[in-house]
């Protein structure tokens, strides 16, 4: 954040930048280790896009639950879809 309280991340130019953070062979580590299960409740600090909090969501199904909170709303903004209708998402 570069003026105090004022948000300057960009979403899409982070995703540019490291479109590698989200691809599958990044991710299928994370998952793997986190080693979510059924049912579980899951944050996600820093949860950006969403992408791996999919992931979790994913993996914990119907009955788990995963919070995800990014101190950015612009990256919230452009959460994917599909993450958007099963994540809860936050800032600040």
């Amino acid at each position: 954040m570069g003026v105090k309280g004022a948000d300057t991340w960009s979403a899409s130019e982070y995703n540019k930048a490291a479109p590698f953070v989200y691809s599958t062979e990044h991710t299928t580590p994370i998952l793997t280790l986190l080693d979510p299960k059924p049912g579980e409740k899951i944050i996600d600090f820093g949860c950006g896009t969403g992408e791996v909090a999919l992931g979790l969501s994913e993996a914990v199904g119907d009955v788990g639950v995963v919070v995800g909170i990014d101190s950015s709303q612009n990256m919230v903004n452009i959460m994917t879809p599909p993450a958007r209708g099963s994540l809860s998402a936050a800032t600040d």
